[in-house]
């Protein structure tokens, strides 16, 4: 018996002993151009166009970030969760089935167990160890180097930090946990 690899951009495989799945082509909502995966119904997206979104902007480099074959581009794409987990504002948290939680099967999914949380530190740093939504308004001068401290073993690149530490200043949470720094007193805030 002969085998066929068979090239797909980036996955080699041969069909006959691959469970690789290739999707199909779908054309995109008539009414709002969104990309649709096939067997989903044409009105999932907008409900036949009676819901209408505001186009998103999307920063020049966070944009070059994604497409753009630069060393930096490279580097965020290597450490992509990374570099998400230094700019979270919570941690998730759920207990997980280890039998599916793994990317053997080239696909990291994993499914959750009882209850799904997000773990939300105080206002005020304990034993001044800032983390997550912390990191956007306290000792702000060293925020970069405290984000690539939270994940030393990453090696994660400063000018990657510093260009999405730049690209999250037009998120509206990230705006708002700044504004934070300028507040008299955090003993009678609540979020």
């Amino acid at each position: 018996m002969k085998f066929v690899s068979i090239n797909l951009g980036e996955i080699d495989y041969i069909p006959s002993i691959s469970s690789v799945h290739k999707l199909e082509n779908v054309p995109p909502c008539t009414h709002c151009r969104a990309m649709r995966f096939e067997h989903e119904i044409p009105t999932f997206c907008c409900d036949g166009g009676s819901i209408k979104l505001a186009n998103s902007v999307v920063p020049t480099q966070f944009y070059d970030l994604f497409f753009s074959r630069s060393k930096v581009a490279q580097e965020f794409h290597k450490h992509i969760r990374g570099y998400n987990n230094i700019f979270s504002f919570t941690s998730f948290g759920v207990q997980l089935d280890n039998d599916l939680a793994s990317s053997r099967q080239r696909v990291y999914t994993f499914r959750a167990q009882g209850q799904i949380y997000h773990d939300i530190p105080s206002l005020i740093p304990n034993n001044d160890t800032t983390r997550y939504f912390q990191l956007y308004f306290f000792d702000t001068e060293n925020e970069i180097c405290n984000r690539i401290s939270k994940l030393k073993e990453a090696n994660l690149f400063e000018e990657v930090v510093a260009i999405i530490r730049q690209i999250m200043d037009v998120n509206p949470y990230a705006h708002f946990f700044r504004q934070l720094k300028d507040h008299s007193s955090f003993q009678n805030l609540e979020i």
